[in-house]
């Protein structure tokens, strides 16, 4: 048996996935901006980039405080991880 088109119900879909991708759109091409931006090879940030060059990413692997906060934030996780697999196993099992 063949179904008749239903214009109600394409439209809706179109107009949903527009929506969806429109959505899409506003919350990712910030993030891609950004990570243009973020290889300049200038003092200030402007877009588009005069040059490109990843000193800002050697910078930021060589700041001190920038290692200490990672590595607080890698012995957070795997305390966090080991408690909750320790916490969470028995909790299970009820």
């Amino acid at each position: 048996m063949r179904r008749r088109f239903d214009f109600d119900h394409a439209s809706f879909h179109f107009v949903f996935a527009l929506i969806a991708a429109l959505c899409l759109l506003i919350l990712v091409f910030p993030s891609i901006l950004i990570l243009i931006i973020s290889f300049t090879g200038e003092e200030t940030l402007r877009f588009p980039p005069a040059s490109y060059s990843v000193k800002w990413y050697v910078e930021l692997w060589d700041a001190f405080e920038i290692q200490s906060a990672a590595w607080l934030s890698f012995k957070v996780a795997l305390i966090t991880t080991v408690s909750s697999i320790v916490l969470g196993s028995p909790a299970r099992s009820l």
